[in-house]
């Protein structure tokens, strides 16, 4: 008999939370940078677009996130699951494997306004940006998160993500049209209005 396994990967929205409330820290630090004056999303252009994002990113880096290779994913009853940290536990510990550093930064940015999603590929998940609103011809840009612990520029980590990794958004752009492929874009949005909420946190659950 052979096992059905079933790709349950998309619930990894559930761990990014728009709501939790260490984010606003998070952006009082990344306006500390100097690195843009505001946040407010797509009400500005895709150059303010991408400042958001990079003092976000510059934020996180001094916060002192490493990168922590807790990635193996697990059989169990033909679902493969993933250890995933909680948001706080990310900051906290300072430390996050691919889904949790993406996932953080998500939250981030889903706060303040600009449409994220988590690109799925086999073995490995970075976190994938609009410039500006789709349907105004906004770019899609990866963002790959684990190279926060690398103390490098934002921009090399959308290049590696979005156009020079083996796993990046332009190699691989066939793949993620195609169902069973490995390659997933999970749209934040889209999860929301298909009812996956993000988990609740709690002050103090352990």
């Amino acid at each position: 008999m052979v096992k059905e396994e079933h790709d349950i990967r998309f619930m990894f929205a559930a761990f990014v939370n728009e709501n939790h409330p260490q984010i606003d820290q998070i952006l009082k630090e990344a306006k500390a940078t100097g690195l843009c004056s505001q946040f407010q999303g797509y009400q500005a252009g895709e150059k303010e677009v991408i400042e958001q994002v990079n003092a976000i990113w510059n934020a996180l880096q001094r916060r002192g996130i490493t990168y922590s290779s807790i990635t193996d994913t697990t059989p169990n009853k033909g679902a493969y699951v993933q250890h995933v940290r909680f948001l706080d536990e990310s900051i906290n510990m300072t430390q996050a494997n691919c889904v949790d550093g993406s996932v953080l930064m998500a939250s981030v940015l889903k706060k303040i306004g600009i449409k994220t999603s988590l690109v799925l590929v086999p073995g490995h998940c970075y976190l994938a940006f609009y410039s500006q609103e789709p349907e105004k011809g906004g770019k899609l840009y990866g963002v790959e998160t684990t190279m926060l612990g690398d103390r490098g520029p934002l921009a090399d980590a959308i290049n590696a993500a979005t156009f020079q990794a083996p796993n990046s958004l332009q190699k691989n752009a066939a793949k993620f049209e195609q169902e069973d492929s490995g390659f997933m874009l999970v749209d934040l949005d889209a999860a929301r209005e298909a009812g996956i909420m993000p988990i609740p946190y709690v002050k103090g659950l352990k």
